[in-house]
């Protein structure tokens, strides 16, 4: 599997509040499994849509969120999608 996931963390300028976004880029045969990756950070991250799911050529599936937990980083990210990862294998 193939995945990219990309946090990006920012202030606002309109009222300097700290934001957290989440984009993941898959290489995928079935959106299924796509969904399934969503569903299992959902929890911990409190992801909503910022766009409807793409599906673009070559298989690749790109998801754009805003991160509404925003005290969750990258730290949290990583032993969370190692763990999921570790047990597809």
């Amino acid at each position: 599997m193939d995945y990219l996931f990309l946090m990006l963390a920012y202030t606002t300028s309109s009222n300097d509040s700290f934001k957290r976004d989440l984009i993941i880029y898959s290489k995928l045969m079935d959106k299924n499994s796509f969904e399934k990756v969503i569903y299992h950070l959902n929890s911990n991250f409190q992801l909503v849509p910022i766009k409807k799911i793409m599906e673009m050529k070559n298989y690749i599936i790109v998801g754009m969120f805003k991160q509404e937990n925003i005290s969750a980083s990258r730290k949290v990210l990583q032993p969370i999608l190692e763990n999921y990862f570790n047990k597809l294998q």
